[in-house]
């Protein structure tokens, strides 16, 4: 039919003159060219039927007159040439679809996202974005975050990113908008605060090297703070559940780095073991941890680190005055170490008694026997970072003593071996997790490679290697990535004198 479109490809295509893969919501050469794809050409139109050789009409239209009027328009006219016909005129009347509003958009975006696999990537944090579709229309600054949120990720999966937070006018937009829900009453909401969460997401995604700070999710735990204590989570609301889980699994991405924060709190290790086993009670019963369950952990880490980084300084100026210092060094060390390895038991233990953790069998012919199976990636974080401090405690143990007494230490070597073997059998469940979004932490990994044989070493390196396919940190070459392997194995167990221990 003559003036009536073919096909439903966008505007912009048909401008171009090149053929719309109509994909929505966005077409392939709009998301090529970061374009705002207009849609779907509407393939319905009101169109005129005139006799050859009459005047032509003019044709109503839904923009002259208001809808109830074009409707008697219509039926009138339609009258006329059912009771002439063959007469001069007659229109039909085909409706139009309405156009979608900004809410609909962005459901629809976030929708296709994750039809396409982003609800499996709860261990990075974005567990609630399942909850967040049904939730969008009740918070403007929430939609404007999910419309940065895409832009983002859409620049994140670009072989050629822009890459700068700035250079989005959705970023200023979401900024201007929640700024006025944090001004008003809707300040401590779950959409709020899923709102300052997404901000902080979009801009790790832009932000692939960490060189700039992420100031949103200082602002998701102040906003944490105030509404009380263990964030006032409402049981009732699954957004609000899955929001303060992932946000508290965040937070814990920090453990081992020192910062100048007021939530991160120095505290007698004796002391923050005794709290971190009630946060472990926490974490198997699958509840969010307290704030101050978190701080506790940071001070297990800072007090830690104080020690490695004195290890470090011995090993710049190795005299002997220092040796009978390393002596006490490693007495503290041993004495820390017991603790975390009987918490970290403690953990596996009640996770495997209520089911949180599950062990699996392994192919017949993998290295491994078995494997590990967690509920939640949130239990899986706890322990594998665990499992990471007691192989810095060891791993600086065994070199020091390899240092006092020229000879390396079997039993110190055997209990490496083991807690190796623990974070090897994380490593399907990792797998299983998609990466996309965020990393999960690599130290533990990195950490295990001096202490594993040549086929374990490959084993290692296939799981940093899927851990950081998204992110390219690596190295292209296998051979190179062994090397990097390698050097990271000696700097995160403070054993490279040369670069500072966190």
């Amino acid at each position: 039919m003559p003036g009536v479109p073919k096909t439903q490809g966008c505007q912009t295509c048909k401008l171009r003159k090149i053929k719309c893969d109509e994909t929505w919501p966005s077409c392939a050469h709009c998301r090529k060219s970061n374009l705002v794809c207009p849609g779907p050409t509407q393939l319905l139109k009101f169109m005129s039927f005139q006799t050859p050789g009459k005047k032509k009409q003019r044709v109503i239209t839904s923009k002259q007159h208001d809808a109830a009027g074009v409707w008697r328009s219509l039926q009138r006219r339609g009258a006329r040439s059912a009771a002439q016909p063959g007469g001069e005129q007659g229109v039909v009347m085909i409706p139009q679809p309405i156009s979608p509003t900004d809410g609909e958009r962005s459901v629809s975006r976030l929708v296709a996202h994750l039809n396409t696999g982003l609800k499996k990537i709860g261990c990075l944090n974005l567990s609630f974005a399942v909850h967040l579709p049904k939730r969008l229309a009740e918070s403007t600054c929430l939609r404007d975050s999910v419309d940065f949120f895409c832009r983002a990720l859409a620049d994140f999966q670009n072989p050629y990113p822009q890459g700068a937070v700035l250079a989005f006018p959705q970023y200023g937009k979401a900024l201007k908008s929640l700024r006025m829900a944090l001004a008003g009453d809707e300040a401590l909401k779950a959409e709020t605060l899923a709102a300052v969460a997404m901000m902080e997401r979009s801009s790790s995604l832009l932000d692939r090297w960490g060189r700039t700070e992420n100031i949103h999710f200082k602002a998701a735990l102040q906003i944490m703070r105030q509404r009380g204590s263990m964030g006032r989570v409402n049981a009732n609301d699954e957004l609000d559940v899955a929001l303060c889980r992932d946000l508290h699994q965040q937070a814990m991405f920090g453990w081992t780095v020192k910062e100048a924060d007021e939530s991160q709190e120095v505290v007698p290790w004796e002391e923050a073991f005794a709290r971190v086993a009630r946060a472990q009670e926490k974490a198997s019963l699958m509840q969010p941890l307290a704030l101050e369950d978190l701080a506790a952990l940071s001070g297990c880490c800072t007090h830690l680190n104080a020690r490695v980084s004195q290890f470090q300084s011995w090993l710049k100026e190795p005299d002997a005055k220092n040796k009978l210092k390393s002596a006490t060094w490693n007495q503290d060390l041993s004495e820390m170490e017991r603790t975390m390895t009987e918490l970290s038991d403690a953990l596996a233990e009640n996770g495997l008694r209520q089911g949180h953790m599950v062990l699996l069998p392994m192919d017949a012919d993998h290295f491994l026997a078995m494997r590990y199976h967690f509920s939640w990636p949130l239990l899986c974080l706890l322990y594998i970072v665990q499992l990471f401090t007691q192989l810095v405690a060891l791993t600086v143990m065994q070199a020091t003593h390899s240092i006092l007494h020229g000879e390396r230490s079997k039993l110190l070597h055997a209990r490496l071996r083991k807690v190796a073997i623990e974070v090897w059998k994380c490593g399907p469940y990792l797998q299983s997790l998609d990466p996309m979004i965020g990393p999960f932490p690599t130290a533990p990994i990195y950490a295990t490679y001096e202490i594993a044989n040549l086929k374990e070493k490959e084993y290692v390196l296939d799981l940093v290697r899927y851990l950081d396919s998204c992110w390219g940190h690596l190295p292209e070459t296998r051979e190179e990535q062994r090397l990097y392997l390698s050097k990271m194995a000696l700097v995160l167990t403070g054993r490279d004198p040369n670069t500072p221990y966190f």
